[in-house]
């Protein structure tokens, strides 16, 4: 029974360690974060400014809604979890492509605003950082489940 017990407190050494949130984690968290609030800032300021109807009122209904779920999904990142660097990599490829879009719509319609500039490289920047860290969140997931099975619960 000796030798069993020290291999599987390896075991569950391993996957509290896999669960910790890195550096990498925290900064791509941020940005995912960073890059929610700012969109669903635009949007709210745009909502405010001006009324649209079709195109203009979805593209608004959009950054709200992509804004405010990167910005949880780049919370979650930050506590280490696969399906937020998932969602929140979506999320700010989506906002950047909506971005970019909406830039030209609203320059072309004579509504400038430094957050539809500011939006583009940070959901860039956060898309790309939540992808390197789609790997260690899914195995950080694993790992959450393995010590939930033992009877360790690591936070959910």
């Amino acid at each position: 029974m000796g030798p069993v017990e020290p291999a599987a407190a390896t075991s569950e050494e391993a996957d509290l360690a896999a669960i910790a949130p890195t550096v990498l984690a925290r900064i791509a968290g941020g940005a995912l974060a960073l890059a929610g609030f700012f969109t669903g800032l635009l949007g709210v300021q745009t909502a405010t400014i001006i009324r649209f109807r079709g195109v203009g009122a979805i593209a608004v209904t959009l950054m709200l809604l992509f804004g405010v779920t990167t910005l949880i999904c780049g919370w979650k990142v930050t506590r280490m979890r696969g399906w937020a660097a998932v969602g929140g990599t979506v999320g700010a490829g989506s906002i950047a492509v909506l971005g970019l879009v909406w830039l030209v719509f609203s320059i072309s319609r004579g509504l400038l605003s430094l957050l539809a500039f500011g939006i583009l490289p940070l959901s860039v920047t956060g898309a790309a950082l939540g992808a390197t860290v789609i790997g260690a969140g899914i195995r950080a997931d694993a790992a959450r489940r393995r010590l939930r099975d033992v009877g360790l619960e690591a936070g959910d």
